[in-house]
């Protein structure tokens, strides 16, 4: 087994998600554990990484050279709360997750990327859906520029949840009955991969410049870690960087 499992977004960055090869990159008293790893395994410096403080916010921030090595060799406690990042500069921009979506964005006019991290609250709040309208509106990103990568995380055979988070779905600001289904009075079966690449869509992001990992934390638990089959507080991470 590889320690990452690339994938092939555009021609202008890299991408990737650690497997457990690599070993569990998770925040422990907000700071990266196993970054050398991390680090060595991408060819970048630690420096080089930036970790946010997930906290299943809708919250994003820009980060730019200053923000380099937060909460791996530095600025620990910055980021809180923040659950996307934006950047211009030559960063790794991480996303951890182990059942969660991770969403990887790239812009190529504009030469930004972006990492997100939505479980089904970040889903809800329409975390991508915001910093989508950000880099549009803020850089004047054209979307038909824009490329995303979404994932390995639970698939919809397997994410289960009650009625009251299925009401949160329905008062989201599109159309989002094809992504859940009954599984009986109180259960249902939700689509977290379909409902993130339907915020890039509104936005006008081509359908084939969205590409979804076929990967599933759950049925491929030997490879990467799933909270829901483990429990054991692993993570993986996902990442972007320029070439």
């Amino acid at each position: 087994m590889e320690k990452i499992e690339y994938f092939d977004l555009h021609p202008d960055v890299i991408v990737g998600t650690s497997t457990k090869a690599l070993g569990s990159c998770h925040l422990e008293n907000n700071r990266l554990a196993n970054h050398e790893n991390l680090a060595l395994t991408l060819h970048v410096a630690f420096d080089d990484l930036v970790a946010p403080i997930q906290k299943h916010t809708s919250i994003f921030a820009v980060v730019d050279s200053s923000d380099r090595g937060t909460n791996v060799t530095g600025n620990f406690g910055h980021l809180d709360g923040v659950d996307a990042l934006i950047s211009q500069d030559d960063l790794v921009l991480l996303s951890f997750h182990a059942d969660c979506t991770p969403v990887m964005i790239y812009c190529a006019d504009k030469k930004i990327i972006a990492s997100i991290h939505s479980g089904w609250k970040g889903t809800v709040s329409e975390i991508t859906s915001k910093v989508t309208a950000y880099l549009i509106e803020k850089f004047q990103v054209d979307p038909l520029n824009v490329y995303a990568y979404i994932g390995p995380s639970l698939g919809k055979g397997h994410l289960e949840v009650q009625d009251d988070v299925i009401d949160l779905v329905r008062k989201m600001s599109f159309d989002t009955g094809d992504y859940y289904r009954a599984k009986d009075e109180l259960h249902y079966l939700l689509d977290n991969k379909g409902l993130n690449k339907a915020q890039l869509q509104r936005f006008g992001v081509p359908s084939g410049n969205i590409k979804v990992s076929d990967f599933d934390t759950f049925d491929h638990n030997d490879i990467f870690s799933s909270h829901r089959r483990n429990r054991d507080g692993s993570r993986n991470v996902t990442f972007i960087k320029f070439k």
